[in-house]
Parts: structure tokens; sequence; C-alpha cells
């Protein structure tokens, strides 16, 4: 079982080396400026239903721009990004709350327990039930 740390990037994959050239990004001081405001939007709206668009929109950024100056700075797109702090979250929760599976998918964004349930195994190899009955007694 993954253990959940919210302040951990949602993955650790190595930064490209940026060159210029067709399809590359110019190196600039507004692009970590652009994801360090991304990434407290995230941390602020993940408990809504929020999309890369609505964020890159925020940014007056174009979404595919966005999308790749995101991932240049992370490692990982805006949507893993987003999906992992959700996931991080919600282990918080399935912790240390006596809320329901249905409750927590709704606290972190989801609208539909199933669609939480399918994505949480999927980052964490066991569903979200049987994380929450797995967790250490107080």
């Amino acid at each position: 079982m993954r253990s959940c740390d919210p302040n951990r990037p949602a993955k650790t994959a190595k930064r490209k080396e940026n060159t210029m050239g067709k399809n590359k990004i110019p190196e600039t001081s507004n692009a970590h400026k652009y994801v360090k405001i991304a990434i407290r939007y995230i941390r602020e709206n993940y408990q809504r239903d929020i999309s890369i668009e609505e964020i890159a929109t925020y940014l007056s950024l174009d979404r595919k721009y966005f999308s790749k100056v995101f991932k240049r700075e992370t490692g990982s797109s805006p949507m893993e990004y987003l999906i992992q702090y959700r996931i991080d979250k919600a282990c918080e929760l399935l912790q240390s709350s006596t809320l329901s599976v249905a409750e927590i998918a709704a606290a972190v964004g989801y609208t539909s327990q199933f669609s939480f349930s399918r994505v949480f195994k999927k980052h964490m190899n066991v569903a979200p039930s049987s994380y929450k009955k797995d967790r250490p007694e107080e």
C-alpha cells in the first residue's frame, strides 16, 4: 500500500533539459510563477469539480501551453497533480475521520463515489473502504 503525503509532488519524474526548437517552451521566469499559482489554486479548490481549462483561464494562459509548462516544471501533468493531491487528501480523511467513503469522495472533489473509488484503487492499489479499515486504531 502506498503512503499518502499531500506535500510531495504528484510524481517525481526527471525534468527534461529544455532546448530551443520545435514545440519547445522557452525558459521564462514566469513559468515557475505560473506553476506556483496553479498549485496554490489546486490546493484551494480541489474540493470542487475543477478542470485544467479553468486553471489555465485563471492564469490567462492557453490550456495546452499551461499543461506543457506545468509538466516541464513539475514532472507531472496538471491533471496528474490534481488527482494525486485529491488522493493524498482522501488518505488523510480515511485515516483520521469517521466520514463515509461517499462523503470523502465529495469532500475531495468527486461527484461520483464510483469514480473516486476507481481512481483511488488505481493509485493506491487498494479500495478506499479497505484502506479505511486498515488504518491504525487510535
